[in-house]
Formats: structure tokens, sequence, C-alpha cells
């Protein structure tokens, strides 16, 4: 898929995560892309664009020493992790959508021990696998240079 068709589907997921979770389950959520060693914005929404690429780095630390510590860092597209230590806006999951492309999720209020306290987690989560799925087969391709500023 492109990334104009990735981000309406990325958009519904999370209304129907939402209404799975009973509340806003991720309020930010930016697609990164990685190019000639380095990290791109290729999407942002969520209520603090600026802050987050300024941030990034630091929001993302719990998130990277998780996947190093479970995958050392080699995903496939379609995996997926969470790390239960993103307090505050730090971020709190990450999906695979390419090659070259990771979907960040934050939710700038709870953190994912805070959200998989709430019994309808459950639910929600089954969007998340479902999303997984879908790009499972049908992969984020970027072409051309990034688009997006530099993280």
């Amino acid at each position: 898929m492109t990334l104009e068709q990735a981000i309406p589907i990325i958009q519904k997921a999370c209304q129907k995560m939402n209404r799975d979770f009973g509340g806003t389950l991720f309020d930010e959520w930016a697609i990164v892309r990685t190019a000639r060693g380095k990290l791109f914005l290729e999407h942002y929404e969520g209520p603090r664009r600026d802050e987050f690429i300024q941030q990034f780095h630091v929001e993302t630390a719990e998130l990277k020493s998780a996947s190093m510590a479970y995958h050392r860092g080699h995903y496939h597209v379609g995996d997926y992790e969470f790390t239960p230590d993103g307090a505050g806006s730090k971020a709190d999951a990450f999906l695979k959508m390419g090659m070259d492309a990771f979907l960040v999720f934050g939710n700038t209020r709870l953190s994912m021990k805070e959200i998989t306290q709430n019994p309808r987690w459950l639910k929600a989560q089954a969007e998340f696998a479902n999303l997984s799925e879908r790009v499972i087969s049908d992969p984020l391709a970027l072409s051309g240079s990034p688009q997006g500023p530099e993280l």
C-alpha cells in the first residue's frame, strides 16, 4: 500500500480501537521511515507534532529498549511491540508497516500498564492485531526521498 492508502486505514483502525476501548486508546500516532541510516517522520496525527519531532529519541527510548530485549531489533512486516514503561508522552507501541517504515503509537495520558488494566483493552487489542494482519498482506511501500523532517 502507499502512504496515501495507509493513512485512512490507520485512522479507521484507531477509531475502532477507541470504540472498543471505550475512550481514546492512542491519541497520537506517527509513520516513521528509515532512510540513509536516519529516521524521518512521514506522517503524524496527534496533539503535539513539534514536540514529538524534537523529543522522538527520548520518547521512544523505552520502546526501543523493549524491542532490543525481545527481538534484538529484528522485526518482520506486521510484527509489533509494546512497552509497559511508556508513561506520559513516551511511545507505547509500534507496528512494522513495511521494509523501512514503522507506525509508532502513544497515549500521552496513560501508560500501557494502565491501558492493559482496563478489561476493554482485550477487545481493542483485536483491532490492533487486525491492522497487523492487514500490513502483512499489503505492506507500506514508501518510494522516493523522505518527505518529512529528520527525527
